[in-house]
């Protein structure tokens, strides 16, 4: 898991405890166990992440530019910012708090 006191081994199933040298499997959870510094920031910053529908979204206008493209007619690109601030006059907001 991620301890603060775990070291890699060869085999992706095992690991090493840097106090006791003891190889243990790798959910092993002693009562050592201290959750490392980088996990310890999990989730304290909000998140936020972009909508599936939104992706979608700026999928099917790239799709159909370059469609327009392939049959070689005059169609300008939009802008990521034209197309955010299409979608969320019609959607709402691009993000999915959590």
């Amino acid at each position: 898991m991620s301890c603060a006191y775990r070291e890699e081994t060869e085999l992706k199933t095992r690991r090493v405890c840097a106090l006791d040298k003891v190889e243990h499997h790798r959910y092993h959870m002693c009562r050592d166990w201290e959750m490392n510094g980088s996990m310890q920031g999990v989730g304290t910053s909000g998140g936020r992440i972009k909508r599936r529908e939104y992706l979608m979204y700026v999928l099917a206008i790239r799709l159909e530019e370059q469609l327009a493209e392939e049959k070689q007619q005059l169609v300008a690109p939009k802008s990521v910012e034209e197309i955010r601030a299409e979608f969320e006059r019609e959607h709402g907001s691009i993000y999915m708090d959590f």
